[in-house]
């Protein structure tokens, strides 16, 4: 997915103070779905080397990269932002 359109989208979450999570899909799978899901910080930046965006897991402080190409689209469930991301991580 496009870099500004995914950082748009994530600076109206924190501007909104909305929670903040990403959620890997399952093959195959839904929203409703998901392999693993964690909530960020609002902490986040663009790797420009790597072509990631840096996150910080919410509950755990554990350093996460996430693929900006692996972003499928977005959800807004209850009060909350959910970044889709479809990847093989095996």
């Amino acid at each position: 997915m496009d870099k500004e359109k995914v950082f748009k989208k994530l600076d109206e979450a924190k501007s909104q103070n909305l929670a903040i999570k990403f959620g890997y899909l399952k093959p195959m799978g839904n929203s409703n779905d998901l392999k693993d899901c964690f909530q960020i910080t609002y902490e986040y930046d663009y790797n420009h080397i790597s072509g990631k965006i840096d996150t910080t897991d919410f509950h755990t402080g554990e350093n996460r990269s996430i693929n900006i190409n692996a972003i499928t689209g977005f959800e807004c469930p209850n009060g909350s932002l959910l970044v889709l991301v479809y990847e093989d991580r095996a």
